[in-house]
């Protein structure tokens, strides 16, 4: 976790899961600034409790919210940018045809 603390900015894909989330609210807790990648970052049913942990952590971190997919490439190109940790507790599953 000393690697983790050296660094300024995270890029953290899957924000709206599960274990996503804990990672968030540590990630912000420890004072890193992080990029956060979501489906739909305008849908408030979904991301009002990531924009709540930014606020609770918003005088040490900064939060910022993007839309990105897995499956479509150059999705995560301006998110990664000037990152230096990239975490990733998200999969993607793809349906059998």
């Amino acid at each position: 976790m000393a690697a983790m603390q050296d660094a300024k900015w995270v890029c953290l894909t899957g924000a709206t899961g599960f274990i996503a989330g804990h990672v968030l609210e540590e990630l912000l807790k420890g004072g890193h600034n992080v990029r956060a990648t979501v489906r739909n970052p305008a849908d408030r049913k979904k991301v009002g409790h990531l924009l709540q942990l930014g606020d609770k952590y918003k005088n040490t971190a900064t939060l910022e919210l993007h839309k990105a997919d897995l499956v479509k490439e150059g999705s995560f190109d301006k998110v990664l940018e000037g990152r230096n940790i990239f975490a990733q507790p998200s999969c993607a599953i793809f349906p059998y045809s």
